[in-house]
């Protein structure tokens, strides 16, 4: 919603929950300090990176060495494409995704039960329309998939999931793969 109501929906929010007996917490794009009344600790629980000229974004220069050195090794393993995707436009495809969930899921300690529903949704071909997904190939064969989402208060998107399959070589950095 608009930006100036805010602090009045998050404030009408917290003491909804107070007469409830309930503890309010938020996630935001921004820290809240105090609602209703009542301090907020803020803790980032991500990091935010903001691309706000997609046009000029470039990874030369002094920056982001390592990111380069690793899109570099990349590049030599292969013909590289980055497509967006409709989920459920094929049913292969949808079964590599689901694969690439599972083996990702496979190499980490604990999986957010986020992921088990959106792996049914991926199952029956459906992305609600607020995500957009984009694969990863090489070679033609689906390395990764990512999901983006939609934030109307911030005019842009979201990173919202990436899976990344065992056979994923460095460079495409399954291993910090969300």
């Amino acid at each position: 919603g608009p930006e100036d109501r805010y602090q009045g929906l998050a404030d009408e929010w917290v003491t909804w929950a107070r007469a409830r007996d309930l503890r309010a917490s938020m996630l935001s794009m921004r820290p809240m300090l105090k609602s209703a009344g009542r301090e907020f600790a803020s803790t980032p629980f991500g990091a935010v990176q903001r691309v706000t000229s997609l046009a000029d974004f470039t990874l030369t220069g002094g920056r982001m060495r390592r990111l380069r050195q690793k899109l570099q090794r990349f590049a030599r393993c292969g013909s590289i494409e980055v497509i967006e995707y409709a989920v459920g436009s094929d049913p292969e495809t949808d079964r590599r995704i689901i694969q690439l969930i599972d083996e990702w899921a496979g190499r980490k300690d604990m999986v957010n039960p986020y992921v088990a529903t959106i792996r049914r949704e991926f199952g029956a071909g459906r992305l609600a329309s607020r995500h957009r997904m984009f694969l990863l190939l090489v070679d033609k064969t689906v390395l990764a998939a990512v999901v983006v989402t939609a934030i109307s208060a911030e005019n842009g998107y979201l990173l919202d999931l990436e899976f990344g399959g065992d056979d994923l070589p460095d460079g495409g950095d399954r291993k910090s793969v969300v």
